[in-house]
């Protein structure tokens, strides 16, 4: 008796045996694919929440504001120096005024971005109250002028 031969295998196309391969790796290719496309999306997405978080914020503070909304763009634009401020048109301006910040207010007297004027003083060249002053070696006229 004699052995039964293996079962013949047919000889496959190669073409054939080719497009399963591609088959095959578009199919893992896809899934790579749409797994990378889900992160991205849900990278964006979080990006998405926070630009309507931050934007949500300024329309919160422009609508919690006492002034009106273009005001308070004008309020906010002087923020940066009294060149601003006055670019803008809100110089002067008093405290609770818009454009008024502390750090324009260089004298603390309540109005921020004054106009500069010079002083007006007098230059004294005596000391107000002579009684305070101790005498000292400067206080001696040069030895030159003395006659």
């Amino acid at each position: 008796m004699e052995a039964p031969s293996p079962p013949m295998r047919e000889i496959e196309d190669p073409d054939a045996r080719a497009a399963r391969l591609r088959k095959r790796f578009a199919r893992t290719s896809r899934r790579l694919e749409r797994r990378d496309f889900r992160r991205a999306l849900w990278r964006r997405r979080w990006l998405f929440v926070l630009f309507l978080c931050v934007l949500g914020g300024i329309g919160y503070a422009l609508g919690a504001s006492l002034w009106s909304m273009q005001m308070t763009l004008r309020h906010w634009a002087a923020a940066p120096n009294c060149d601003a401020a006055r670019a803008i048109g809100l110089a002067p301006a008093a405290i609770g005024e818009p454009g008024y910040y502390a750090r324009h207010d260089a004298d603390h007297d309540g109005v921020a971005c004054e106009p500069y004027r010079a002083a007006r003083t007098e230059i004294r060249r005596e000391w107000p109250d002579e009684r305070r002053r101790r005498p000292g070696k400067w206080d001696q006229p040069p030895r030159d002028s003395i006659k």
